[in-house]
């Protein structure tokens, strides 16, 4: 029965947000299962969702195979009466109270996003140093347990006894960079800046001198190795457009969203308990926070 809930659920999600089968005596009919039948009206509809350069017969095909397959699982669900158990009810019930909050906040929230192309252009003028040509640093690095055992191994390094490599597979710690031999990519100024000692390191790093000596973070020890050093272009105003656009609409979306159930509390009254859940809570009375 669970296993059943879980298909019904996930079937009446589907039809929920892609619209329903069209079930009915209609015209134009592309598919009867038992007694329903799923009209071309219904399957346009569901076709309509894909991008149009990637409709052709085969992806029609399957869609009208998935919404057959839908209807198999529906039509024998309904068989079952797993539409009138209370699991099923209780899911109902929660996938309703999502999309009453998920349409609510579209009509009064997302559709308010407006980003202009004047709002776009303000944005790349204002912070040109995010869109300037930059200076990239790739680099790799050795991370230690302690001082002495990293100062043990950048001296059989400098005397040639022991290559990079060879000393990233014997003591790193760091585990994201062990299979690239220490490598951590292309690094820029202020990317690291919860690691300071590290990018200032990276940073001092010349071709000539292009290994540090040990090196503290918060993270352990470290050996620093400059493997290459490249200047990226300007990013242009056309170029940082969208990824600009995204940005400054989820900034709207945050503030507006914010500002809206700030709106709401002052309306709605809401008294919670949060000594109820937390780990050091208990059941003893405590005043609602308000």
């Amino acid at each position: 029965m669970k296993k059943n809930l879980l298909v019904a659920c996930s079937l009446i999600s589907i039809i929920i947000f892609s619209g329903f089968l069209g079930f009915g005596s209609k015209k134009d009919v592309v598919a009867e299962v038992g007694r329903e039948k799923i009209t071309l009206e219904s399957f346009n509809e569901r076709l309509n969702s894909f991008p149009k350069d990637q409709v052709n017969d085969d992806v029609k095909k399957a869609l009208l195979d998935d919404m057959i397959a839908e209807q198999l699982l529906i039509v024998e669900a309904k068989k079952e009466g797993i539409q009138r158990t209370d699991d099923f009810k209780n899911q109902l019930d929660i996938i309703k109270n999502r999309l009453l909050s998920q349409t609510l906040l579209q009509q009064n929230v997302f559709d308010k996003i407006s980003v202009s192309d004047e709002d776009i252009r303000n944005f790349y003028e204002s912070n040109f140093q995010i869109f300037d040509k930059k200076e990239q640093r790739e680099v790799k690095h050795v991370l230690f347990d302690n001082e002495s055992q990293a100062k043990k191994a950048r001296n059989s390094l400098m005397r040639g006894k022991a290559s990079f490599t060879a000393i990233v597979n014997k003591y790193t710690k760091d585990a994201q960079s062990k299979p690239n031999g220490g490598n951590i990519g292309y690094i820029t100024k202020g990317q690291l800046a919860e690691l300071p000692v590290f990018e200032n390191t990276v940073f001092s790093l010349t071709k000539k001198r292009n290994t540090s000596k040990v090196i503290k973070s918060k993270l352990g020890w470290h050996i620093i190795r400059l493997v290459d050093v490249r200047t990226t272009p300007v990013q242009t105003l056309e170029q940082s457009a969208p990824a600009i656009r995204r940005q400054l609409e989820n900034n709207q979306r945050n503030e507006l969203l914010t500002s809206y159930l700030d709106n709401l509390k002052e309306t709605i009254s809401v008294e919670s308990y949060p000594d109820m859940i937390l780990s050091n809570g208990s059941s003893s009375e405590t005043a609602p926070e308000k």
